[in-house]
């Protein structure tokens, strides 16, 4: 458990300035990231062009210690990352299209994963997918076939 909170209060430092030090060295992209961005909330206006803005992303494994990018950083890095993406990404898709959304981060004994739930608990982004689980008639946990058992 001690584990666990370190990582929960250490996490969202280092991610801050791996995001700020990727920034110092990007900055020239910034202002078109920024547009891009901007494109993004602006043709986003339902599920199905939400699943089609997952659908450019790409799962990657970060090269050193986890770190959850800001959005412009994941969009600037062609949007691959791991699964916090979930996090950032999915959190700005569901926001604009007008859902409200919670990120989760499951746990088991095999390690852990990050996702994207609609506040209704319908829609699941996980990776580059979106899942609706009232089609599929399951919990968040079921859908990972009891590779987590806990959610924090």
């Amino acid at each position: 458990m001690d584990k666990l909170w370190l990582h929960v209060v250490k996490h969202p430092i280092w991610s801050f300035i791996i995001n700020v030090l990727y920034w110092i060295f990007h900055i020239f992209k910034l202002r078109s990231t920024l547009k891009e961005k901007q494109y993004i909330k602006n043709t986003t206006i339902s599920i199905i062009s939400l699943k089609h803005q997952l659908e450019r992303t790409s799962w990657v494994q970060d090269n050193f210690k986890d770190w959850t990018p800001w959005v412009i950083t994941f969009i600037s890095r062609n949007y691959k990352d791991d699964c916090d993406m979930s996090h950032t990404f999915g959190k700005f898709l569901f926001d604009c299209i007008g859902i409200k959304s919670k990120n989760l981060s499951l746990r088991g004994d095999s390690g852990g994963h990050a996702v994207c739930v609609s506040k209704d608990d319908r829609w699941m982004i996980t990776n580059s997918h979106l899942i609706d689980l009232k089609e599929a008639n399951q919990h968040v946990l079921q859908y990972f076939n009891g590779k987590y058992d806990r959610i924090i």
